[in-house]
């Protein structure tokens, strides 16, 4: 079994420097960026956490 690592870094631009690893030296680690959450899904991940926060617990 292979165990993948994703390392996510803060940059001073909006987004994410991204450096994946694995264990199995199957592939060498992997840099790269993410850039920053649309404001779309910024919105939809928000409301999703309102309702999902207004459940009753179970």
């Amino acid at each position: 079994m292979s165990i993948i690592k994703i390392k996510l870094l803060e940059t001073e631009a909006p987004g994410f420097h991204v450096t994946l690893t694995a264990n199995d030296g199957k592939f060498d680690s992997i840099d790269g960026f993410l850039p920053a959450l649309p404001p779309e899904l910024e919105s939809s991940l928000s409301n999703w956490q309102l309702a999902y926060h207004q459940l009753e617990k179970v």
